[in-house]
């Protein structure tokens, strides 16, 4: 009777233990982030075997700036599961990463500490000499259960691919004084889309175009009265005469109150 009873005892426990290990290998999206996966061949491994095409991991932010200046940038995932959970890990070659909202700061890089969202906004700053620097990433969309039913992907859409930024004492140069701004155009280079945020000092008519290297006008973006701020315009790669621009250098140009800026946009496959 004892010996009976050692041995129910034991396959009670014995499938206790199974039942344990088959939970454990059912694994929930993390709530923390996990640093190395960047430039990593297998990247997000532990969601997905392999990176998904229907997952877009978009870096966005100025990638021209002065030598130790602090800027801001966004990561935004987009696409897979249906949703709003997700995570990121994100290394810089230089500078400084600042984390924000929703991340933090480990072992060098930044990584997602609230896995309810897909956009997180950081700040990066410059290192004090001028050079070219990179951001890379990798991002994961999760169905908020378990990591079987996950994407992820690279940034830029494949390893190693760069978020450059260009670290430029010229920026510098010109005295900050009350007028016509235009920013660079982010992303850059782009392959699909790309903002660029203008600052008016005042209410007036606004003029935004895409030219090519001939100077030649291929896209109007704005013909309007604005009123005075920050705004923020987007091409999204089309021309006016139809079909998408070939790869290639491009201008935008903006005119408002008696000035025209233009900024470079690069298009690539």
């Amino acid at each position: 009777m004892f010996t009976r009873r050692n041995t129910q005892i034991s396959a009670s426990l014995v499938v206790l233990m199974i039942g344990i290990a088959l939970w454990a290998g059912q694994p929930t999206a993390k709530g923390d982030g996990v640093t190395g996966k960047t430039q990593s061949a297998t990247g997000c491994s532990c969601h997905g075997s392999t990176p998904n095409a229907a997952v877009s991991v978009a870096l966005s932010g100025p990638q021209m700036v002065a030598p130790g200046s602090t800027n801001t940038y966004t990561l935004a995932v987009a696409g897979g599961p249906a949703g709003t959970t997700g995570g990121f890990d994100l290394m810089a070659s230089g500078g400084t990463l600042v984390a924000g909202a929703g991340s933090k700061i480990m072992n060098g890089e930044l990584v997602h500490v609230d896995n309810t969202r897909r956009s997180w906004t950081f700040e990066w700053t410059a290192p004090a000499i001028a050079g070219t620097h990179s951001l890379y990433a990798v991002g994961m969309s999760s169905n908020g259960s378990n990591s079987s039913g996950d994407q992820w992907d690279f940034a830029g859409g494949a390893l190693n691919t760069a978020f450059a930024i260009e670290v430029n004492p010229l920026v510098e140069v010109a005295p900050i004084v009350a007028g016509v701004t235009l920013g660079p155009a982010f992303p850059n280079p782009t392959a699909a889309s790309t903002s660029v945020q203008f600052t008016l000092p005042s209410e007036g008519p606004v003029g935004l175009d895409v030219i090519n290297v001939s100077g030649r006008r291929i896209a109007t973006l704005l013909e309007a009265t604005l009123p005075e701020g920050n705004h923020l315009a987007t091409w999204n790669g089309r021309m006016s005469e139809g079909g998408t621009a070939p790869m290639g250098l491009y201008f935008v140009r903006l005119r408002a109150a008696g000035v025209e800026k233009t900024t470079r946009v690069v298009v690539r496959p």
